[in-house]
């Protein structure tokens, strides 16, 4: 049974896709801030150093952002670039606190059966369609719908009536249109197209499984959703999705203990059927140790059973990678796996692995000290860069953000009820009150509560920064 469920209450959008009462892929999006990755940008030249290869951009973020010359569309080439030239980019990784964010300006209009690439001149179809008069009669009629714009067209769209694919093209095609007119149209630096949203592109990519149902926390939601099925051409219902009919704040406690799996997530162990991983992240790369822990092999099966173990322990850590959306690279301490048969048995094991369910996974193998190492493509900010900020008393540790406290604690007024109810807070939360003033007042209007604030500085220093009181 595959469910994905929508809950945007309070300071963050999350989405959950769960197969048989497991959490499988996760997105978690703050609302207070608009999604950047993959967004599109009508940026301004700020720098050209030939020494890197590179262009730097301003976009109208905190930091200039990095276009590699390889990376420039094909009708412009390093020597038309300009100081206080101005182009279109696309957002590719988001700056973090070691990197400023990266762009390209090879555009991609994301839909459910192409991918349009307006400012290159590659046109191609998915390999999974092997017979050519199909593969011809298709891009002929890709053709006459973007004329010379680049196109990629998926494999689900090679599986689809080639008429849903061309109208889907005629309306990529249209969005580039508007975008072009940006040039004359708005001031740089300034984003012309938000993309697709870290939700939108789970539910294009798992809601068009067979047997996937949805459910919404708030009815509030549904109409924007119906608009976005309706573009994307998903046999999808959002206002059927509503359990109950009403909103309910505390659907993600409610079914498969899903708010205790994703805090789970930002623990540093991950168990799985008695054994588990510890995952530690270094300044250079993500280090995982395989533990046995209870599932520990006895002496005249042993051999077996760490097999077993290193499989499910492989298996786990990708999971964890794609729930954690953690990039770069992992490096992962197998269970004596040093010997040449037991590299050679691994190494087919991942190939068969990532061929069939993995993706965004390159160079995955094991070598000679039995270790695993692999490396994943960023996208987008990983779930402790969402939820987690360094620790005030020490400095080196990590505790959950103000905002990701201010939404916890939003979620247990409401579990507590209706009423007036007062909270000691830090000054990072009672700040937010402030800024986010607006925001919590529609959330004590929706719920009848009465939300008081008073600053405490010595809850600065504690994991959990805000108390109730009497």
């Amino acid at each position: 049974m595959r469910e994905i469920f929508i809950d945007s209450h309070f300071l963050f959008k999350r989405t959950a896709l769960v197969e048989s009462g497991k959490l499988s892929a996760l997105t978690i999006e703050p609302l207070i801030s608009e999604p950047l990755d993959g967004a599109i940008f009508l940026g301004r030249v700020t720098a050209i150093v030939e020494s890197l290869e590179a262009a730097f951009v301003d976009i109208g973020l905190d930091q200039d952002a990095f276009l590699p010359f390889q990376d420039l569309p094909d009708r412009l080439n390093k020597n038309s670039l300009k100081n206080g030239s101005e182009l279109l980019v696309q957002l590719k990784t988001e700056g973090n606190r070691f990197k400023g964010p990266k762009v390209t300006g090879r555009l991609e209009l994301q839909g459910r059966y192409l991918v349009l690439m307006p400012e290159t001149h590659q046109k191609s179809i998915s390999r999974k369609l092997r017979d050519n008069e199909k593969r011809t009669a298709l891009m002929t009629l890709v053709d006459e719908a973007v004329g010379a714009l680049g196109y990629i067209v998926r494999t689900e769209g090679t599986l689809a009536e080639p008429s849903s694919v061309a109208e889907e093209a005629q309306r990529l095609k249209k969005v580039w249109e508007g975008l072009s007119r940006a040039y004359v149209t708005v001031k740089a630096p300034k984003c012309v197209e938000p993309g697709l949203s870290a939700s939108q592109r789970l539910l294009l990519t798992h809601l068009v499984q067979p047997g996937t149902s949805l459910v919404l926390a708030d009815p509030g939601d549904a109409a924007d959703l119906d608009n976005f099925f309706r573009d994307y051409g998903l046999e999808a219902s959002a206002k059927d999705a509503v359990k109950g009919k009403k909103r309910n704040p505390l659907l993600f406690e409610q079914f498969y203990h899903l708010e205790k799996q994703m805090q789970d997530l930002l623990d540093k162990k991950a168990e799985f059927d008695g054994a588990y991983l510890l995952i530690e992240p270094t300044e250079a790369f993500l280090a995982v140790d395989v533990n046995a822990g209870s599932a520990a092999y006895n002496s005249r099966k042993s051999a077996v059973m760490k097999r077993q173990i290193n499989e499910k322990a492989i298996l786990e850590c990708l999971r964890q990678l794609e729930l954690r959306n953690t990039g770069g690279m992992v490096m992962m301490d197998l269970i004596d796996a040093e010997g040449e048969r037991e590299r050679e048995h691994y190494n087919l094991f991942l190939k068969k692995t990532l061929r069939n369910v993995f993706s965004g996974i390159f160079g995955a193998e094991v070598n000679r000290l039995g270790v695993l190492s692999l490396t994943r493509r960023r996208m987008g900010k990983s779930l402790s860069e969402i939820m987690l900020s360094p620790c005030g008393c020490c400095g080196s540790g990590w505790v959950l953000s103000a905002a990701a406290q201010m939404d916890r604690l939003l979620r247990d007024a409401v579990r507590d009820g209706r009423g007036v109810q007062c909270f000691r807070v830090s000054s990072g939360i009672f700040e937010l009150t402030v800024t986010l003033a607006p925001l919590i007042s529609k959330i004590e209007q929706a719920f009848d509560l009465q939300l008081k604030w008073e600053k405490d500085e010595q809850l600065n220093f504690l994991p959990i920064q805000y108390k109730k009181t009497l």
